[in-house]
């Protein structure tokens, strides 16, 4: 098994726990670092009326995020990107 990631530190930016941004036609789907997904989606929640999203789901280091009807997936990829 792979070495597994320390958790963060109270000097780790947010774009630090974040490992890929990936989308297909209807979802984006971010991976973090283990147990950070929850406290992502917390943030992307927050701002979800500027980034156009109707919901995120998160597990341990898994977040689904819904987007609003018409929001390209390649925009709101790019979006959360900048965001975190």
């Amino acid at each position: 098994l792979p070495k597994e990631l320390p958790p963060p530190s109270r000097d780790t930016q947010l774009s630090d726990l974040v490992l890929s941004i990936r989308h297909n036609q209807n979802m984006v789907v971010v991976h973090t670092i283990p147990g950070a997904a929850s406290l992502l989606a917390r943030q992307l929640d927050y701002d979800s009326e500027a980034l156009q999203i109707l919901g995120t789901i998160s597990g341990d280091d898994t977040i689904f995020v819904v987007p609003e009807e018409g929001v390209t997936m390649s925009d709101l990829s790019k979006n959360i990107s900048t965001s975190l």
